[in-house]
């Protein structure tokens, strides 16, 4: 669904957490239009998290534009429309975060990443009608990656190599103080369907030219070392006997040699590993979206159409073994498909039914199908030919 300009794995060895990216039309399916847009301001929860409204840097709130009212017996939150549109056209930006919860093109695209970069993501959009001139949230860095989509209007972003190299959760731009650098290293204006990638730690700000603007930005939650460590000393060291000794602020080597021996055998144990991992990958996991025609038979798959497994199975079923949430039980074609996937990371279904050759096209797709309803597998659909029905 994005095209990096490269391989994945030449993503992940040359730029993640190393570089910034801009592509140009790298979105490979069709953005929304203003009335999606609209549909998803009707469907977004009102609330805090989910809708937050900015104005020069601060937080706006909520009470300037959420209303709560007793429609039909129900206490109701909702959008009130004509404040919403007064702040918006007063230069504020709205902001909606987790958003891969009520847009599908979000979800697949939260999705197609977690995939291809192997650690959970998450999105934001970000709305503005008018504020020219204007960075409504500084200059500042995020401390995670980010993957920028421009969907309708344009943006201008200045990015600024980082001060503070891949800086953790509550290393925020704000809290260490550091002052950006003077030149920045990319300057450049996002059209529709443009792609900016963003590491951790680098400074940015976003310029609006006057015109309406709606953008996505992917942000990927891999586990840290850091979290593996907590994970560790909290979880696995409470067995050994050097550690529960009581605490000498004068204590020799001695004291601390079997601690740290205790605490570098606990990370290096395979087993302690396999379980963090399966842990995270549920973490921020993004539910397919929703494709009734396609379960129901009216719709058929193509052959442009990409399968991809979904995040939270990855470890369990990629082995072609039982998920330890569905259970469920794999046939021979389904388990070859999982593993192609798991391999290759996500494909179309051509592709698919070409690398199993000794499978029939029906067979694969219908194996495909039957993942899709476990939601082992989900199909991001595009418009493409029609597959093969023979072997």
């Amino acid at each position: 669904m994005i095209e990096l300009g490269m391989s994945d794995a030449a993503f992940r060895a040359g730029c993640l957490e190393r570089a910034c990216l801009h592509r140009r039309a790298a979105l490979q399916v069709a953005a929304p239009s203003w009335p999606e847009v609209d549909a998803l301001l009707h469907a977004v929860q009102p609330q805090v998290p989910y809708v937050q409204l900015f104005h020069r840097a601060r937080l706006l709130d909520p009470a300037l534009y959420i209303e709560e009212r007793v429609h039909l017996g129900l206490r109701q939150r909702r959008l009130d429309r004509g404040r919403l549109y007064g702040c918006l056209l007063g230069g504020a930006s709205l902001v909606l975060n987790r958003v891969e919860d009520f847009l599908p093109l979000a979800s697949c695209l939260c999705g197609d990443l977690a995939g291809r970069m192997q650690c959970p993501a998450s999105a934001n959009a970000y709305l503005s009608l008018r504020e020219q001139g204007s960075t409504t949230f500084g200059t500042h860095w995020d401390t995670h990656d980010v993957f920028v989509v421009q969907l309708l209007g344009r943006k201008r972003w200045r990015v600024y190599e980082p001060t503070l190299e891949l800086p953790l959760p509550a290393q925020t731009s704000l809290r260490v103080g550091d002052r950006r650098p003077e030149t920045p290293v990319l300057d450049c204006i996002l059209e529709p369907g443009d792609l900016l990638y963003v590491p951790r730690g680098w400074w940015h700000e976003v310029e609006a030219f006057g015109s309406a603007s709606f953008h996505l930005s992917i942000g990927l939650y891999p586990p840290l070392l850091f979290d593996y460590l907590q994970w560790v000393v909290s979880r696995c060291l409470h067995g050994s006997l050097p550690v529960r000794q009581r605490f000498a602020a004068g204590a020799g080597r001695e004291t601390w040699r079997p601690v740290l021996d205790a605490l570098a055998n606990a990370l290096a144990d395979p087993a302690h590993r396999a379980t963090f991992a399966q842990e995270m990958q549920g973490h921020l996991a993004t539910p397919p979206a929703f494709d009734l025609a396609l379960v129901s038979g009216d719709a058929r798959l193509h052959g442009n159409d990409v399968a991809r497994l979904t995040a939270p199975r990855l470890g369990s079923v990629a082995a072609g073994g039982a998920d330890a949430d569905a259970r469920p039980r794999l046939e021979a074609n389904e388990v070859a498909i999982v593993s192609a996937l798991a391999g290759a990371g996500p494909m179309t279904i051509g592709d698919l039914q070409r690398g199993l050759a000794a499978v029939a096209p029906q067979a694969v797709s219908d194996a495909v199908l039957g993942l899709l309803v476990r939601q082992v597998v989900a199909v991001d659909r595009r418009e493409g030919a029609e597959l093969p029905q023979g072997k």
